[in-house]
């Protein structure tokens, strides 16, 4: 059985916006007061995020059909984390074993670095992601940064798995040249947000083009998806690359156009440096030339540092990214730039392989629970899909799953 809420209540940013209108008791002491009651409680009705209101008809709902169909295990992934929480009730009501997959860093204990509006709030948030990782049979971890980064902070010990987010992309099935009959494109497909930007990449070309060691008519930046061109192009400011800005694409568009032969981009911010680009799973499907720009120390540029097609740029304008710019272009005009196959060393990455971990994942907390025999759990392997989107809650057993 999986529940899943229909749509967030409001965001936090909503909750502060809705208590900064100008109140006017008799004197500003009490206006303050009024004005920070107000705020406290609009950011509770927030946390851990905008589906809290969800909870309570979740749990109920939960605790009632897990009763049902005498549930094996409860699964829950996050974000949103309500998601998490409701799974972690419902389990200890049912009292079966909780398996709790994090696709990102909650909060402190799982080495999030951001803050939530009011320091109660923080705490409060902390305390609920102690008791999960606590109480949970396993803990999944989309990253093994993430994963070693919440082994030290709390005592998870042989509870802590990694299973990739991977890619159902096409694989790319033959080598084949990028051309160089026409401009090189270079590709970042996707927004450019918390910070990400490109702007160490073209300060590295404009200083080719300054050198003489590139034309500005060989090489065209194209950002795929960015909804703020006006910013991202006022942030680069005066270049003579050529850049050209692409609205948001249907992803069949989107997953054409990464197959097309090319160099793509990838931006991973040192404050997110623990977890890996969604994207760079698809990118790597493709079998094209990566350029990955993020710290050395970082999980994206982990996993990347494992193909040879990837090529690591610094954050800031550097030789570096100079030289390695420079061999790319090089190679690309004697005609020896070529995207690859990737059938054989993306195996391991596609959603398949990695449902099939997860299973067996599964399988191991059931067993060790001693409460199934091998039937039922021949059962369970039968029917269980890996977890797709995100904020959902499993209740495992022989019945087939069923969505509330």
């Amino acid at each position: 059985m999986m529940l899943k809420p229909r749509r967030p209540a409001r965001s936090v940013a909503t909750a502060e916006r809705s208590t900064s209108g100008d109140a006017e008791p008799a004197d500003l002491l009490s206006r303050g007061l009024l004005a920070r009651v107000r705020r406290n409680v609009s950011l509770w009705d927030v946390l851990p995020d905008p589906y809290r209101p969800w909870i309570r008809a979740a749990v109920r709902a939960g605790k009632s059909l897990g009763a049902r169909i005498d549930a094996d295990v409860v699964i829950a992934s996050g974000p949103p984390w309500t998601g998490v929480m409701v799974g972690h009730r419902i389990a200890r009501a049912l009292d079966v074993p909780f398996i709790a997959d994090f696709r990102d860093p909650w909060s402190s204990g799982t080495g999030a670095t951001w803050p939530f509006p009011a320091e109660w709030a923080q705490r409060r948030v902390e305390q609920w992601e102690a008791t999960v990782l606590a109480d949970s049979a396993v803990v999944c971890f989309n990253s093994p940064r993430v994963a070693a980064t919440a082994g030290a902070l709390a005592p998870l010990g042989d509870r802590i798995h990694v299973i990739l987010n991977g890619s159902d992309v096409p694989r790319q099935s033959e080598s084949r040249p990028v051309p160089n009959g026409e401009p090189l494109r270079i590709r970042h497909i996707g927004s450019l947000y918390h910070g990400r930007n490109v702007t160490p990449l073209v300060r590295a070309l404009d200083e080719l083009i300054a050198g003489g060691q590139l034309s500005a008519e060989e090489v065209v930046l194209e950002l795929i998806g960015d909804v703020e061109p006006s910013a991202s192009r006022a942030s680069m400011g005066d270049t003579r690359v050529r850049i050209d800005f692409s609205p948001h694409l249907k992803f069949t568009e989107v997953a054409r156009l990464m197959s097309q032969p090319s160099v793509l981009v990838c931006v991973q911010t040192e404050r997110y440096a623990n977890q890996i680009p969604t994207k760079l799973f698809d990118y790597l499907c493709t079998g094209n030339p990566i350029l990955v720009l993020a710290p050395e120390a970082s999980a994206g540029w982990d996993l990347a540092r494992e193909f040879a097609r990837c090529h690591l740029l610094d954050l800031e304008a550097t030789e570096r990214n100079r030289n390695v710019l420079g061999s790319l272009i090089a190679a690309w005009r004697r005609g020896e730039l070529r995207q690859q196959s990737a059938l054989a060393d993306t195996r391991h990455l596609g959603k398949a392989p990695l449902g099939e971990d997860f299973v067996r994942v599964v399988e191991d907390v059931i067993a060790r629970a001693g409460s199934v025999n091998s039937a039922r759990a021949a059962s369970l392997k039968q029917n269980y899909s890996p977890l797709g989107a995100t904020g959902e809650v499993r209740l495992r057993s022989q019945q087939t799953t069923t969505r509330s």
